[in-house]
């Protein structure tokens, strides 16, 4: 070997005289680079080689350091030749969804969800996914087969099976009606048998996941029918049976009749009563009958035995018979015989200076009306009497007295002639003096019933001759002084006055009237309603117009002098016309129109269709000709039929389709037969249906004749080099115009599957393949899914599978206070902790001690210190956020020795003091009570602070007279408590006794904590009751929890603390031996 090396340096040497060129001499795998000082080129093996660069350059083994070191957890690491790669294992996956990975890009394995993927239970299992792997469990109504839960469907042969009930058992009294199945959830159902009824319960039974059927709980009871329904008006005769076929006989009861229907009700099997349809109707009187002159009192029942009685109207009394009526049973009223006879008043009171006015009756109610004679007038407010109920007429206060009109009116240029009276009728007449004329008015008055002089209007004038003339004029009225004139007939005032007056010189003033001929035709209606009118001098003529005849009279006529007048013509009802209806008309009269239609189903074919009244009264026309609507054939279209009922009148329809191979290119397929006889036009246009160029796919040929309409194929093949994935690959040319949908998919054929370490092919074919991690790996980085490229490159998945470890473990607590563990991740990445402890204690419900605290930390050897209470329970959780993960563990802190009470110390020469003890308000101390001794002083007295209840006497001599005198829980403690020593009470079961006088005593309180066994305490001296000087001698010993208190009593001295004083150095772990010595007025400690 030496030799073989030595000839090879030498034969690497450059010859005497040559330049040797380090790079020609770098190994295959090295590169030649400069060296640092730039003295030459050097040859260094390339990323993952080693050698010397020159003679060799061999592969790095990356993965001898250890697949979770290199690439992580859950992985497993691939040597190659230069490098190297990682996978996951199985039940992990990459996060980076490759096959393989290199970690540098911060890719890992993470557990893969199984439980994703549907199915992979089987029917009826439940997926739970584990760290790296998952596990099966049975649905509710399945069951395991060939194993137990969990399971693995890949490693055990077990499976889920649902549950079968078996057929359901026969229940009593029932009949199985039905049964969906017989496994999980399916359900029985029940009917009572035939006689029995369902009476309670539920009548469908379940079939369980226990396998067992669950139910029924029907109850069926024989089918009885109780009690036979009753009516009111019915009675029955019934023998008390109510089993089925068992009847009962209705009869109508008394006060009813029998109208029919079947009288008999039968039990049936369904435990029911047949209705029984007989109708008894009830006896009825009616209304009771009317008696003259008398009233009713009746309650509107009209039953047997109903009663009416009968009582006389107003104005009658009841003279004699009987006033009641019975309802009898054959439905008739008895008839009484009651007599009223009216009440009579006699003949009205007189009455002086009147008269009676009254009809001549004497019943109640009649009036008489009382009237003064002429001449006199009442002076009263009532003037009538009433005849009453009692037979009376009712008085009245009527007087008369007599009328008086005194003197009468003085008038000028007139004599009265009067006899002097002024009583009603009285006469006073009025006469003109000689050379006076009475002109106008009355001259007469006369004394009326009033007490009044009628009214006068006497007017007497001077006298002017005879009444002058007027033309063509006729004097209406006159008297000596004033005449009027008025035009004659037919004449009309022109002008003037139509007045002449008498003057007072007696010549008269003539009237200047001025007469002209009436044209009356100007007077609107002058003849009547078809009247025309004619104009004559001093008169007028009428005749009829043209639709009215003259009515009662000849023409021509005058309204005022004849009878007679004109009357329309009428035409009276119209004649049906053939084939028509008339369609209007505005009356019967003349001039008026009737309209007339052609039938239904007819046509106008020549003629006028009115008819009109004519002025002889009769209807002139119609003359239209209706012939009978016929649409003939219709109308054929190219590339249709018609679907027709074969009629052809008026709508009638025909209906076009087009044929096989078209389709309509119009709104409208159909055409109606109209009024007008022919068919309705229609755009109907039938087209040939293409279906146009089928639609080409990748990676496919087309096997196809070229065509296009309905019912052409197109055959869709998968290039060389290519397979049929999925999909329909045949379309054909639909009616609709369309291709029949094709989902052809052609994928590249790429060979086998390619390999994944540590993981499984879960699914696959020939262009996609989905993997998962093997069992007990997880997916640290990369995809799981490898896909057939369309270059027939299989793209393979990136998955890297780690073995499963949990991200925190090794979880432990040091000193009941630091919580440590071993977090497993990737070295480079950073994972937050949030750490969650809960403190509860038993003894003190109300206590929770809850806190969190938050780490971000890429160690992995990690612990936080907590601040947790003394005797508490406490859970303590650390979740890993990003892999969402977490651990617990629990720990119990221990009970510590309590704090020595806050008191105030004080000296006491009163066999009844009271001490005082302050606790802080928020103090969370574990103390569970206070106990009060009261050691008196003779001796040595050696106290142990420890013992748990009433002390024990170390020797005979040695307290014999110390005891517990008081016992307070802490929940009965305050912030202040003053207590007093000796007050004869109970506490705690313990007896505060008085002291005795002339005695010392020293007063000590114990705080006590208890927590399950274990009991901690702390004295302190509270008090000194009346004493000299002692010597007080303290010990505890840390390891056995015992503390001493010795005290040792020396006459003549005493001590004294004044104000508040705290004693830190009683009975605690660190104090060895404490001797107080107390002294007068002086306080000084040695240790």
């Amino acid at each position: 070997m030496i030799v073989v090396f030595l000839l090879a340096v030498i034969a690497g040497t450059p010859a005497a005289g040559q330049i040797l060129d380090v790079c020609t001499t770098c190994h295959t795998n090295a590169t030649c680079d400069n060296k640092p000082n730039s003295s030459g080129k050097v040859c260094n093996c390339k990323y993952g080689f080693v050698g010397n660069g020159r003679t060799y350059c061999q592969d790095k083994d990356e993965c001898q350091i250890g697949a979770s070191k290199i690439c992580g957890q859950h992985t497993q690491c691939h040597n190659t030749y230069g490098s190297y790669y990682c996978t996951c294992l199985s039940g992990y996956s990459p996060t980076n969804y490759m096959a393989t990975f290199i970690p540098n890009d911060g890719t890992y394995c993470q557990d893969i969800d199984e439980c994703k993927i549907t199915g992979l239970c089987g029917q009826g299992g439940w997926c739970r996914n584990l760290e790296g792997s998952f596990e099966c469990a049975c649905l509710l109504g399945y069951q395991i087969h060939n194993g137990a839960e969990p399971f693995h469907p890949h490693r055990d042969k077990a499976s889920c099976k649902v549950v079968d009930c078996g057929q359901p058992a026969p229940v009593e009294d029932t009949v199985l009606l039905s049964v969906t199945g017989t496994t999980y959830g399916n359900v029985a159902t029940y009917v009572c048998d035939e006689g029995f009824i369902w009476a309670s319960g539920d009548n469908t039974s379940v079939c369980g996941a226990n396998g067992l059927w669950r139910g029924p709980t029907v109850v069926c009871e024989e089918a009885l029918c109780g009690s036979p329904p009753i009516s009111e008006s019915t009675g029955l005769v019934w023998n008390g049976s109510t089993a089925p076929g068992s009847t009962v006989l209705y009869f109508c009861k008394k006060g009813f009749f029998n109208k029919g229907g079947h009288n008999v009700s039968v039990c049936n099997e369904n435990g029911q009563w047949t209705p029984p349809a007989l109708s008894c109707q009830e006896i009825l009187c009616g209304d009771p009958p009317i008696l003259p002159n008398t009233e009713q009192v009746w309650n509107g029942s009209s039953t047997p035995g109903s009663t009416v009685t009968y009582y006389c109207k107003i104005g009658f009394y009841h003279s004699e018979g009987n006033n009641m009526s019975l309802c009898t049973n054959n439905a008739s009223w008895t008839k009484p015989n009651i007599s009223c006879k009216e009440i009579n008043c006699q003949e009205p009171i007189s009455k002086p200076h009147s008269k009676v006015l009254w009809d001549g009756t004497f019943h109640i109610g009649s009036v008489a009306h009382y009237q003064c004679y002429e001449g006199y007038h009442t002076r009263s407010l009532k003037n009538y009497s009433v005849c009453g109920e009692n037979g009376l007429w009712e008085d009245t206060d009527l007087w008369c007295e007599e009328i008086r009109c005194g003197p009468p009116l003085i008038l000028p240029h007139t004599n009265l002639l009067w006899d002097h009276t002024s009583r009603p009728g009285s006469v006073v007449l009025y006469e003109c003096m000689d050379g006076y004329y009475l002109e106008s008015g009355n001259n007469i008055s006369v004394c009326s019933l009033s007490g009044k002089w009628g009214e006068i209007s006497v007017k007497c004038q001077a006298k002017c001759g005879p009444v002058p003339f007027l033309a063509n004029s006729e004097v209406v009225w006159h008297n000596r002084s004033v005449v009027i004139h008025r035009c004659m007939d037919g004449y009309h005032i022109w002008k003037g006055s139509n007045i002449s007056v008498c003057g007072s010189s007696g010549v008269w003033q003539k009237a200047t009237l001025r007469c002209r001929d009436i044209d009356e035709c100007r007077i609107t209606g002058l003849c009547g309603e078809g009247g025309w009118c004619r104009n004559l001098e001093g008169s007028f003529e009428c005749t009829c117009q043209l639709g009215y005849q003259v009515h009662n009279g000849a023409e021509p006529f005058h309204p005022q002098r004849d009878k007679a007048s004109c009357k329309v013509v009428d035409c009276g009802q119209l004649a049906p016309v053939e084939d028509t209806v008339l369609l209007s008309v505005t009356g019967t009269t003349y001039g008026n129109v009737a309209t007339y239609v052609c039938d239904e189903g007819f046509i106008w074919a020549s003629g006028d269709n009115t008819s009109v009244c004519g002025a002889n009264g009769l209807w002139r026309g119609p003359t239209a000709v209706c012939e009978e609507i016929n649409c003939q054939q219709p109308i054929s279209k190219p590339h249709s039929k018609v679907l027709w009922d074969g009629t052809f009148h008026i709508g009638s329809v025909a209906h076009y389709q087009c044929d096989e191979g078209y389709h309509t290119r119009s709104l409208k397929n159909y055409s109606v037969c109209g009024e007008n006889g022919l068919w309705e036009d229609t755009d109907l246009w039938c087209e040939e249906i293409s279906c146009g160029p089928p639609l080409i796919l990748p990676h496919t040929n087309l096997l196809w004749d070229h065509t296009s309409r309905p019912g052409s194929v197109v055959l869709y093949e998968c290039m060389d080099g290519y397979y049929l994935e999925s999909g329909n690959n045949i379309s054909v040319c639909s009616l609709s115009g369309k291709w029949g949908e094709i989902s052809v998919k052609c994928q590249a054929k790429c060979g086998p599957v390619p390999f994944l370490a540590n993981s499984e092919v879960v699914w696959h074919n020939r262009s996609v393949v989905i993997y998962r991690c093997m069992d007990g790996y997880h997916i640290w980085k990369g995809s799981n899914i490898s896909v057939c490229g369309s270059s027939g490159v299989w793209q393979k998945a990136t998955l890297r599978c780690r073995v499963i470890k949990p991200p925190i473990n090794h979880l432990y607590v040091v000193n009941e206070k630091c919580v440590h563990w071993k977090a497993e991740k990737y070295e480079e990445d950073t994972e937050a902790y949030k750490v969650t402890y809960i403190g509860t204690r038993n003894y003190q419900r109300s206590f929770r001690d809850k806190r969190k605290q938050f780490l971000n930390s890429k160690a992995d050897q990690l612990a936080v210190c907590l601040n947790l209470l003394p005797a508490t329970n406490y859970n303590i959780s650390i979740t890993a956020l990003s892999a969402r993960f977490t651990a617990s563990i629990t720990t119990n802190t221990s009970l510590p020795v309590p704090p020595v009470p806050v008191v105030y110390y004080r000296e006491f020469e009163t066999p009844v003091p009271t001490l005082r003890l302050h606790r802080s308000a928020n103090t969370l101390d574990p103390i569970s009570l206070y106990q009060v001794f009261v050691l008196p002083v003779e001796e040595i007295m050696v106290f142990d602070c420890s013992f748990p209840g009433r002390p024990e006497p170390i020797s005979k001599n040695k307290l014999s007279g110390g005891y517990i005198t008081a016992q307070i829980l802490v929940r009965h403690v305050g912030t202040e408590v003053n207590f007093t020593v000796g007050d004869g009470i109970h506490y705690g079961g313990f007896y505060n006794a008085p002291l005795e006088n002339g005695r010392n005593y020293y007063i000590i309180l114990r705080a006590v904590s208890q927590w399950n066994t274990a009991i901690k305490s702390s004295c302190v001296l509270w008090a000194k009751i009346k004493g000299t000087s002692y010597v007080l001698r303290v010990s505890s010993l840390a390891a056995a929890s015992v503390g001493l208190v010795a005290l040792a009593i020396f006459s003549g001295y005493s001590c004294i603390w004044y104000g508040r004083y705290r004693v830190e150095t009683l009975c605690t772990p660190q104090t060895k031996l404490i001797n107080c010595l107390i002294q007068r007025n002086t306080t000084y400690t040695t240790i």
